[in-house]
């Protein structure tokens, strides 16, 4: 419980700092000038277009047509689609070879060609006549489907292999990540290692505070500030992060070793050698001489027996005056 309430602190503030971060960033030149270049290439081939409020958009969902339209005109669409794919596949812009209208008829009536399977019989989209040159063979309707397929499938991906594409593309991918990785590391930092600084009596973070527990070694005082370091980096590093690409097994074996073990050590307690107590009935005292004056005992027998003696009141009100 203590983890999940510092796991949220720490995703909440990884979200401000990932959009302050952002819109730092979205302002720069380099990345503003990568989006630009992406933006011009994406219009250049004509599968894009322009959308109001910035940016582009694909042809295919600014044009889509579903059966559940008023008046679906699949043949608006399909005259669109194609004008589009005849005027990319002949740019010599995105194929420099000349190769593009050969991958094109390839489509429909090729090696490799988008096949159709429906009432209507199965087989390419396109009918080939006696003088070579390929028809439709079906309705606007299912010629929709092939369009589609044809310019999300293959005509698409061809402009993400022309270089200032890759380029621009690489400079926002790094930019976006480079981002969110800096707002979550900040984001898992802060609530994990800054209270700690503050809250020497346990090294607690907030979530451990709210549930009055505390870190000890087994010495019975706080851990140093740098074994605390450890334990937290252990557990962040070997077992949330690592979740992630394990399939939670690192975060289930110190679940596991904490129901299964008699001391209720979890993986990254076990490693640095530090135990998560119950605060809430007994003060942690940074050392014995801690313990010696504020407790007014000079052992730990000494404390139980005082506590034994004492009435409630006299041991809120000592409590008090430990904290």
């Amino acid at each position: 419980m203590a983890f999940l309430i510092d796991l949220s602190i720490g995703l909440i503030l990884a979200l401000a700092i990932g959009a302050a971060a952002m819109t730092g960033f979205s302002k720069a030149p380099f990345y503003e000038g990568a989006v630009a270049t992406m933006d011009e290439i994406e219009l250049r081939s004509g599968l894009y277009e322009k959308e109001e409020g910035g940016g582009t958009v694909a042809i295919t969902e600014s044009h889509a047509v579903g059966d559940d339209d008023e008046n679906p005109n699949y043949s608006a669409a399909d005259t669109v689609f194609a004008t589009a794919l005849d005027q990319f596949f002949a740019d010599a812009y995105f194929f420099p070879e000349g190769d593009g209208m050969e991958i094109y008829s390839a489509l429909k009536y090729g090696e490799g060609a988008i096949i159709y399977e429906g009432s209507e019989g199965n087989g390419p989209y396109w009918r080939r006549e006696a003088d070579g040159t390929l028809v439709p063979r079906l309705s606007s309707k299912a010629m929709y489907s092939f369009y589609v397929e044809a310019i999300d499938g293959t005509a698409i991906p061809y402009v993400s292999t022309v270089s200032e594409y890759i380029d621009a593309s690489r400079v926002a991918f790094l930019t976006v990540g480079g981002c969110l990785v800096f707002s979550l590391f900040v984001g898992l930092f802060v609530p994990f290692f800054v209270p700690p600084l503050f809250f020497r009596r346990g090294r607690q973070t907030l979530g451990l505070k709210a549930l009055k527990l505390g870190v000890l070694t087994s010495e019975a005082v706080p851990p140093s500030l740098k074994r605390t370091i450890a334990r937290n980096l252990i557990f962040l590093l070997a077992e949330v992060l690592l979740s992630i690409f394990a399939f939670m097994i690192p975060l289930l074996v110190s679940i596991t070793m904490t129901m299964a073990r008699r001391d209720r050590q979890s993986f990254h307690d076990y490693v640095s050698g530090t135990y998560v107590v119950d605060a809430s009935e007994m003060p942690i005292f940074l050392s014995y001489d801690d313990f010696v004056s504020k407790a007014g005992a000079s052992t730990p027998l000494d404390l139980v027996e005082k506590e034994r003696i004492l009435s409630p009141e006299e041991k809120e009100s000592e409590r008090r005056g430990i904290d």
